[in-house]
């Protein structure tokens, strides 16, 4: 994830307006040096000299002011068209709308890397935006929470959503120690900024354990745009008519390593479909599984036999040729034209991974401009590829490896941390507000009214609670997928698919939590769920869907 900085200097008030105000009234570049003595005039003459320059480190990470020459401290500064309408709302009183330009900062601002700001920092992780929707996740976070957070995704390479898993947690068994190699993190500037800025509520204060979370009027004005903040920048649009403080203009389209992951049927590869132009002739798409091979994936030598005449030979004749695979046919097309391909990898931990990328796995390390920064030889590949069997293999600028991974399938291969930080992650949230089929008539569950989303999100809550009473795992929960539209009248369908998976994976250990506890196999659920007048009553009451039966006048679909 790289090596994250964050301003560490003021967040009060009058200081952060002193400094928006020299630069409003100037509105040109202004030196440092007359910068320094203005900003002395307004807030005391009693401070280090260098600390006046770092006072500028707020309203730059925010992109409120921009640098002239970046990566010099001493660079003149001038403020930016959002700085001006964000000076304008504080100088008018106008609460919303400067939540309205913090929140277009959040959307458009890359916080974890080319921001004068924090010119040492150089990470995926978008500190700001990472608060809010972690804040969101867990209902509030302390300063301390949050240092581990971004020790645990920064500095050991961890999901987000097992971070977050883990403050839960600790919470739950009230026993949270914040190591001491995350403490540097403690110290969050800006969102101190964000708290008195109005962006961020206080709902509970004790010393370092102050328990924030995004303020009522930012909700209300905001809603599911809150919920869409980047956490990475890689997933970012930069917006070129903003003004930003960059030392480079951040580039969207260079190839990377994305790793798209999230509960079972949460819709991984509904994302790819929907966010890249994938065709027959750009792409090549694998399943990893426990018999998939290194051979598989780069390619092999195979015997051939060659008929007379074929290939100038005069009578048949047994070759060995070295038949590529997907990964080293799609180095072949990049080659080839210069527009992007796309490597897409379902199911990457069902798989050996670091033995089926063998030393592909060095090439996942990418520069900036999106080549890997380190070749492999390998004689094979680069006499199929370049035609040069010496040519040092790498991964072109033009090709994106896209992979999803299940993470209630984590146990099935694990990926090591040294593999995990050559990708960049993206979490796909189980939200069943936003699928098509949630509340129209097709997606009934087995002739009832009893909607699917209705059902997924009960059964959801009561695995969500189950893990954090018994430390369980949350991504055995109900993906928004898990059943097709098709599949939702169907009684015998979701028998085999839900009833199966909720007894056999999900509460095996304690299957009374959503079934009635009478009931001691499963065939006896799945006779009793074949009945018309039963369907729904096999869960326990606790659920509420025992009103739920089979209409009458309507009966079942399957036939019966």
């Amino acid at each position: 994830m790289g090596k994250i900085v964050m301003p560490k200097n003021s967040a009060l008030l009058n200081e952060l307006e002193a400094v928006l105000k020299i630069y409003y009234e100037e509105t040109d570049w202004i030196s440092n040096d007359v910068y320094k003595e203005r900003l002395k005039n307004i807030i005391g003459a009693d401070q280090y000299s260098s600390s006046y320059t770092k006072k500028a480190q707020i309203p730059v990470y925010f992109g409120f002011v921009e640098w002239e020459t970046p990566n010099n401290k001493q660079s003149r500064k001038r403020i930016t068209s959002s700085g001006v309408k964000f000076y304008e709302a504080i100088c008018n009183e106008n609460a919303d709308e400067k939540l309205n330009i913090l929140m277009e900062a959040m959307e458009t601002v890359i916080f974890g890397r080319n921001n004068c700001g924090v010119g040492d920092s150089d990470s995926d992780v978008e500190i700001p935006p990472l608060f809010i929707r972690a804040a969101l996740d867990l209902d509030y976070l302390t300063y301390n929470e949050f240092a581990y957070l971004v020790w645990s995704i920064a500095d050991k390479n961890e999901y987000y959503e097992s971070a977050v898993l883990s403050i839960k947690k600790m919470r739950v068994l009230n026993n949270f120690t914040l190591p001491s190699e995350a403490g540097n993190y403690a110290d969050a500037k800006s969102i101190m900024a964000l708290l008195r800025w109005g962006f961020l509520q206080e709902t509970e204060s004790t010393s370092r354990n102050m328990k924030m979370t995004v303020s009522n009027r930012a909700m209300e004005l905001f809603g599911e745009r809150l919920y869409d903040l980047k956490i990475y920048n890689t997933e970012k649009h930069f917006n070129p008519n903003q003004i930003i403080a960059t030392t480079t203009e951040y580039n969207n389209v260079i190839g990377e390593n994305l790793l798209i992951y999230g509960v079972p049927g949460c819709g991984k590869s509904h994302y790819i479909k929907d966010h890249y132009s994938l065709t027959e002739g750009n792409s090549e798409r694998v399943v990893f599984h426990p018999d998939y091979t290194y051979s598989d994936f780069v390619g092999q030598i195979l015997p051939k036999v060659h008929a007379k005449g074929e290939e100038k030979l005069d009578e048949k004749m047994l070759s060995y040729d070295f038949i590529a695979g997907p990964f080293t046919r799609l180095l072949a097309k990049c080659e080839e034209s210069d527009e992007m391909h796309y490597l897409v990898i379902e199911e990457i931990n069902r798989g050996n991974a670091p033995a089926i990328f063998g030393e592909i796995f060095q090439l996942l390390d990418r520069t900036d401009s999106g080549e890997s920064e380190y070749g492999v030889s390998n004689e094979d590949i680069s006499t199929e590829v370049y035609g040069d069997r010496m040519q040092q293999v790498k991964i072109p600028k033009n090709l994106t490896v896209l992979a999803t991974m299940n993470t209630a399938d984590q146990n099935v291969f694990t990926l090591d941390t040294a593999f995990k930080r050559r990708w960049k992650m993206k979490a796909i949230r189980n939200n069943f507000d936003d699928i098509k089929h949630k509340n129209q008539c097709t997606t009934t569950l087995c002739g009832t009214s009893l909607e699917w989303g209705e059902f997924a999100k009960a059964i959801n809550a009561k695995i969500i609670q189950s893990a954090q009473e018994n430390l369980g795992s949350e991504d055995k929960r109900l993906g928004i997928y898990f059943l097709k539209d098709t599949e939702m009248d169907s009684h015998e369908i979701f028998s085999e698919k839900v009833l199966m998976y909720l007894w056999n994976d999900v509460f095996k250990l304690d299957t009374a939590q959503v079934f009635k506890d009478t009931y001691r196999t499963l065939e006896d659920i799945l006779d009793d769920f074949a009945k018309e007048d039963i369907r729904f009553k096999v869960f326990s009451s606790e659920l509420g869907f025992e009103g739920y039966i089979v209409n009458a006048t309507e009966g079942d679909t399957d036939g019966e």
